[in-house]
């Protein structure tokens, strides 16, 4: 019995260390509302949010209570009483609309017919300060009696708990039922036009089959499952994104019926399914390649340019169209440079920079293993080799990804990269034509 007690609390030590005491708790009411309650195992100063990227909680998370407050201070957002007495607990009214986030992912993507998606990452907190090390987060989700919650890849009703880590997961709160494909688990918006709903039944299954035999398969026992959901209200935006073994994406649009005639935007919607469904393969048995923002472009500008790659090999009529969006790429990518040093792009909210320059830089390191009669697609063959030597225990990030270049290049072209990177370029068409010219 004592060898079993010794055990039993040498399993919960991880749970322990890790698990930020307090107990999250998410509710949608019959009524449609959504609230959070946080609440702590002992009295506390204040609430800290561990994932930042603006301060729209200040405004669309609002206190039950007239003594407590969501305020944003130090690039973090925070909840505590007015007047900065102790407290246990904190209920707040959520908006659960679409809210595009700089470098993360929206909080809520609502489905056509009342359903929603939320990520779990956004209600991530801890006591008064995050730590590195603080990992666990336990969460319960109560919902209708007509609705069902979709988690981890299974059913509940009414309720249930997890405990969550790392980027979070995507949880679904509804009453549309998930269909099992041959590749994947799909929740797909009923709403969307039917020559999307087709494009995702089938095209992805194509490019995940594509990216598997370039990448290996993916190292879950579960399938993975496909979130699509379509908010058909009046905006102009789309997103897209990867958790462990999930896609999820959003249309916070209303006009897709129209666009689906458009040449462009079919090309457009295959180029975003391509780059979501190269998230999913990149990372193989390692969760985190890289844990610098200032790094985006090595995930960024990889997931493009196998999205480029893709299109070209299972859909050759979009040649043209990927040689124009290459040329706008580079374009796009001069501007940014213009304004600043790429590697302070997400410093000021300008993300969107790691996309467009991070496809010039693995655009060069293509042409560069071409110049050194290398069989292969590069994008491949590099990122296997930097995803074998993290998993091998070297550094995440990309010092390591630029060994795996100079020993391809047997030349010190990661200097000109992290050149390139590092600095505001006064002529950054001069720089962009050198750099693909390594």
């Amino acid at each position: 019995m004592k060898n079993f007690i010794f055990l039993f609390l040498f399993l919960l030590m991880p749970i322990i260390s890790f698990a930020n005491g307090i107990d999250t708790t998410i509710t949608k009411s019959p009524n449609g509302s959504w609230t959070v309650k946080y609440k702590a195992d002992e009295p506390i100063n204040k609430i800290s949010f561990i994932r930042n990227p603006d301060k729209s909680r200040t405004m669309r998370w609002h206190p039950t209570s007239p003594e407590l407050e969501v305020f944003y201070q130090n690039k973090q957002e925070h909840i505590a009483r007015k007047d900065r007495t102790t407290f246990k607990e904190a209920e707040l009214i959520l908006t659960p609309t679409y809210k595009d986030l700089s470098k993360d992912y929206a909080p809520f993507s609502p489905f056509s017919d009342g359903g929603m998606l939320f990520h779990s990452g956004r209600f991530f907190t801890c006591i008064n300060s995050c730590i590195n090390n603080l990992n666990h987060w336990k969460m319960t989700l109560k919902i209708p009696d007509d609705e069902h919650i979709i988690v981890n890849g299974k059913i509940f009703h009414s309720s249930t708990s997890w405990l969550d880590k790392n980027d979070g997961i995507s949880v679904y709160v509804g009453k549309q039922n998930p269909i099992e494909t041959d590749s994947y688990i799909a929740l797909i918006d009923k709403g969307l036009p039917e020559k999307i709903q087709k494009s995702l039944s089938s095209d992805i299954p194509k490019m995940m089959n594509y990216f598997e035999n370039k990448l290996g398969k993916l190292p879950f026992k579960e399938k993975p499952t496909l979130f699509a959901s379509y908010a058909k209200i009046n905006g102009h935006s789309s997103q897209g994104g990867t958790l462990p073994n999930r896609i999820f994406m959003h249309w916070n649009k209303n006009n897709l019926e129209t666009s689906v005639k458009n040449v462009k935007f079919i090309n457009d919607t295959l180029w975003f399914f391509g780059h979501e469904a190269a998230h999913l393969y990149q990372s193989g048995k390692v969760t985190l390649l890289s844990d610098d923002p200032s790094q985006s472009w090595l995930h960024e500008g990889h997931a493009d340019i196998l999205a480029s790659d893709v299109l070209l090999s299972l859909y050759p009529s979009s040649t043209d169209y990927v040689n124009s969006r290459f040329k706008n790429i580079k374009n796009n990518c001069a501007k940014g440079l213009k304004k600043m040093a790429l590697i302070d792009a997400a410093e000021v909210g300008q993300f969107h920079n790691y996309y467009t320059c991070g496809f010039v830089i693995h655009s060069a390191i293509e042409n560069m293993a071409k110049s050194q009669n290398k069989g292969g697609h590069s994008a491949y063959s590099t990122w296997n080799q930097f995803r074998a030597k993290v998993e091998d225990g070297k550094a995440v990030g990309q010092q390591t990804f630029f060994s795996v270049v100079d020993d391809i290049a047997k030349t010190n072209s990661s200097e000109k990269i992290a050149t390139f990177i590092n600095i505001r370029h006064d002529e950054p068409k001069k720089a962009i034509d050198a750099l693909l010219g390594l």
